[in-house]
């Protein structure tokens, strides 16, 4: 549900009437500068100009909000429209239209200033400038020179979150073996970079007990153009703030992390997907490690047993088939003919599932310019 204004300029038992509107054509009735401004790190042209109208009224007792809305009306003056001149008296003029615009160039205020001692004479003078309120503030109540914080758009920041993570193989797709085909107790790790996505949008409402049921949960579905399992939600947090047109309004902050993790099959793998990769999400692939297998002795079959070897049992988990049996690596050609059999590999989902569609994020957010 959209915010309704709450406080805004109004008329009303209005004596007296706006009875013109012209150019001021006195000193200083129009001025501009071009140049080039520094905000922050970036460079950007600003060209700034001043408008100036002159309104007489019935009566001294037309008050400024009066004077505001009645150059709206006949001139368009509003917060945010592109400068152009002249604004008024288009009649004079065998054209159109204006004389000249700049379409970069938008008001930035609009100030009024009763001038004669009878005090039925204005000033009314609007500045020109770079910053696109409308677009950046949007124009639900412009007319009142105010703004609903749900017409702002959303902010968009990407960034990367740095982890150290174990890893079942090498960047080559190879397990972390010895020459007697034993895993390592201690495999190296990788320093792994993840995207991190923060979304700032605004509402008029916010639920803690549903953005909950977000938190640490990848998507199920599509999200962002991100494939199911590689988003998962870190946070969402709300915060109430009040404005005072508006009364309490929801600024809510989303971060989300994207994760792919790709796992390649060797060519010299002896399983149908050699030379493939395949890729996960927020998921788990770790070996197929144990001390007991079906048989629980070199290519026997049968119910599940400790692994013997040499008539000991095992202390430390070996890799297993991928049908639970366990084979001892004959000779060096066995052990790298089992370091290229990719399926090895056991997948784990660590976290829930959620439909991320259901967070009602316009799907376009990434790829919007304008």
């Amino acid at each position: 549900m959209a915010l309704q204004l709450l406080n805004y300029p109004s008329l009303q038992a209005q004596v007296g009437l706006v009875t013109g509107i012209v150019n001021y054509k006195g000193p200083g009735g129009q001025s501009s500068r071009w140049g080039i401004d520094q905000v922050g790190e970036i460079w950007q042209g600003s060209r700034q100009y001043q408008n100036k109208l002159l309104v007489t009224t019935s009566s001294p007792l037309v008050g400024s909000v009066a004077i505001q809305l009645a150059v709206q009306a006949y001139s368009n003056v509003l917060l945010g429209n592109y400068y152009v001149f002249p604004l008024a008296e288009l009649s004079a003029y065998d054209i159109l239209g204006a004389t000249e615009q700049d379409t970069g160039s938008f008001a930035q205020s609009v100030a009024t200033e009763q001038v004669e001692e009878d005090g039925k004479q204005w000033i009314v003078t609007i500045d020109y400038g770079p910053f696109d309120i409308q677009h950046e503030l949007g124009t639900s109540y412009i007319m009142y020179g105010s703004f609903t914080p749900l017409d702002f758009p959303p902010v968009v920041k990407w960034s990367t979150a740095k982890y150290h993570r174990s890893y079942p193989t090498d960047c080559l797709g190879y397990p972390f073996i010895n020459t007697a085909g034993d895993p390592l107790e201690n495999p190296p790790q990788r320093e792994e970079s993840t995207q991190s996505l923060r979304l700032i949008l605004w509402n008029s409402t916010y639920d803690e007990p549903f953005a909950q049921s977000f938190r640490d949960t990848m998507n199920q579905d599509t999200f962002l153009g991100f494939a199911p399992t590689y988003v998962k939600c870190k946070d969402i947090d709300g915060e109430r703030i009040y404005t005072a047109d508006y009364g309490y309004v929801w600024r809510i902050v989303y971060d989300f992390e994207i994760r792919q993790i790709a796992i390649i099959i060797p060519t010299n793998a002896t399983v149908p997907e050699a030379g493939q990769t395949f890729t996960y999400g927020w998921q788990e692939p770790v070996l197929n490690l144990g001390y007991r297998a079906f048989g629980g002795a070199t290519g026997a079959v049968g119910p599940i047993a400790p692994i013997v070897i040499g008539q000991v049992p095992i202390t430390s988990p070996v890799i297993l088939n991928q049908n639970g049996t366990y084979t001892t690596p004959a000779n060096v050609a066995a052990v790298q003919a089992q370091q290229g059999n990719q399926q090895l590999f056991l997948i784990f989902s660590n976290f829930p599932y959620s439909t991320f569609a259901n967070l009602n994020i316009d799907q376009n957010i990434l790829t919007e310019n304008q």
